[in-house]
């Protein structure tokens, strides 16, 4: 009943918070559009156009004070009354999950507003300005409520750790990630377009060719040529990189958490990737000079922009990478366990890449000697070749694992990258085995598929790498005992002890005068003999030591 009591007040005082702070944007938006905030949107407001929005948003904070107001004084009291309650899980589930939300939707409407920043059709965001400013508000107001009573251990210490690491992953990977690396491609082709390498911007955006109709260099692209679009790109970038190493430093001393590691080897994972989609990148663009395709500097800064990616990828890798090494010992790891599951990262990374190019190519191998099959094309052999190239580091990362492993004898890093590569290559080959025998079938019963040879050289080609990699970790399975466990060491085995028994170590007399005393005393338990009668049998026998 009492927990019933406390979701009541908080669901009352965060509604009425959020309602009044959605009623204040829509004024400070109404109020900004005739800024220049508003870009070329802005325009003069009649006084009705004000008053109704400023009427509507006094009245829903006044409400919001008096009822808000009597519920969060009730808050108050309940948390003296029941000194848990500041650290409950009830108050910790409501104050995370209303920051969450007020961070999520100023960090969207910030980002937005930020990046139209010299677009000349940017106009008509002043409600994002407005609402990004409120919910940071907000935001500030909750940030200040939880520093009040910090969380206790158990659900409510989850819960916190659940909202702050969770938002600082979403902050990077839907807001961080995007906007900083259009913030380097923007800038890559101003210094193109300054030096006069580019004379035009590419149609297609950074890694994707050119949409379908499209030309492939945009003489006019409004706000790209004369660069005006750089400070929003910047600003944005900007913005969502504080909100990231904000949430960063909001839970700064929480070392002993899991979730925290987990949650920065994924963040180090997001950094490898994006630095090996700039390799590949790179590989393919090489790749299609030496196949005599000669690259452009339309391609170099269209399709095939590497250093946006690699610059970005390296930096978060790194940022990433002191964070756990900073954590090292202090956290559920210890240094050693620590650098070897980054190793074991890595070269999980690297051999996705790897595995796939080596089907690719052994595809348009397949290809190569098929009778009837099209010729596999230079720009097909460098798309193939690429990814090989891009993931070859797996074989020295993956050796440095085994190695390092067997130095310090800490497998589980290890002993996971095995079984997540075999486990891969036990379902690759699974699902290759079916549509190989698919295609097979359908086409030797007489209804084939239409692109049946090319189902039958994939799945093959599939079939063939996924075999390979189960061969080689069930290998190592079998030979390092991953099935039983670590292999137990040997015990030392001790020289035997001969110790003299008790026959011999004490003399036959007193061995029998032992013998006579506990006769005595099981007499005394029984009720045989009275207490005076055994103690005047014990003295005999020990004056008779003598």
């Amino acid at each position: 009943m009492r927990a019933l009591y406390r979701i009541y007040l908080y669901v009352v005082v965060l509604f009425l918070l959020f309602f009044a702070a959605v009623a204040t944007a829509v004024f400070l938006g109404t109020v900004f559009s005739a800024t220049p905030l508003n870009g070329e949107s802005q325009r003069t407001l009649t006084q009705a156009e004000v008053v109704r929005p400023a009427v509507f948003a006094v009245l829903a904070w006044l409400i919001t004070a008096v009822l808000g107001g009597l519920h969060y004084w009730l808050i108050r009291r309940d948390q003296v009354a029941d000194a848990q309650a500041g650290a409950g899980a009830v108050r910790a589930l409501f104050l995370n999950l209303a920051e969450f939300a007020a961070a999520l939707t100023a960090l969207i409407a910030g980002t937005i507003a930020l990046s139209t920043i010299g677009r000349p059709f940017g106009g008509g965001l002043a409600p994002a300005y407005a609402t990004a400013l409120v919910f940071l508000g907000l935001f500030a107001l909750l940030e200040a409520e939880r520093r009040r009573a910090q969380a206790g251990p158990g659900a409510a210490l989850v819960l916190q750790r659940i909202h702050f690491y969770g938002m600082q992953l979403v902050t990077l990977l839907f807001f961080v990630i995007g906007q900083v690396t259009s913030a380097l491609h923007q800038t890559l082709l101003q210094i193109l377009l300054q030096t006069g390498l580019l004379t035009c911007v590419p149609g297609g955006g950074i890694g994707f060719p050119s949409p379908a109709g499209a030309p492939s260099c945009v003489v006019d692209a409004i706000g790209v040529v004369d660069g005006s679009i750089l400070a929003g790109a910047w600003a944005a970038a900007a913005f969502a990189v504080v909100a990231w190493i904000g949430y960063g430093l909001l839970a700064r001393r929480d070392m002993r958490s899991t979730l925290r590691q987990v949650v920065h080897f994924a963040g180090y994972a997001a950094g490898v990737i994006a630095l090996l989609f700039g390799i590949e990148r790179a590989a393919e663009l090489l790749l299609r000079a030496a196949f005599g395709i000669a690259p452009s500097v339309l391609d170099f800064a269209g399709r095939y922009e590497f250093l946006s990616p690699a610059l970005f990828g390296s930096g978060l890798a790194l940022v990433y990478a002191l964070w756990l090494a900073r954590e090292a010992g202090r956290g559920p790891l210890d240094a050693h366990t620590m650098g070897l599951s980054v190793l074991a990262v890595t070269a999980g990374l690297l051999a996705v890449p790897f595995w796939v190019g080596c089907g690719m190519v052994l595809y348009r191998l397949i290809e190569l000697v098929s009778p009837g099959a099209p010729q596999p094309t230079a720009e097909s052999w460098a798309i193939s070749l690429a990814l090989a190239l891009t993931g070859v580091a797996y074989i020295p990362a993956a050796l440095r694992l085994r190695q390092r492993s067997l130095a310090l004898g800490i497998r589980t890093p290890r002993r996971g990258f095995g079984l997540i590569l075999l486990a891969a290559g036990i379902a690759t080959g699974a699902l290759a085995l079916v549509f190989l025998l698919f295609t097979l079938a359908t086409a030797a019963l007489g209804s084939p598929l239409d692109n049946w040879q090319e189902l039958a050289r994939s799945a093959a080609s599939a079939l063939v790498i996924g075999l390979l990699v189960v061969g080689i970790y069930v290998q190592q399975a079998r030979s390092e005992g991953w099935w039983v466990g670590t292999p137990a060491t040997p015990a030392m085995v001790m020289p035997a002890i001969v110790t003299p028994s008790v026959a011999t170590a004490i003399p036959s007399a007193a061995v029998a005068r032992t013998q006579a005393i506990g006769g005595v005393l099981d007499d005394l338990l029984a009720g045989r003999v009275t207490r005076e009668a055994a103690t005047a049998r014990i003295e005999e026998l020990v004056a008779s030591r003598t």
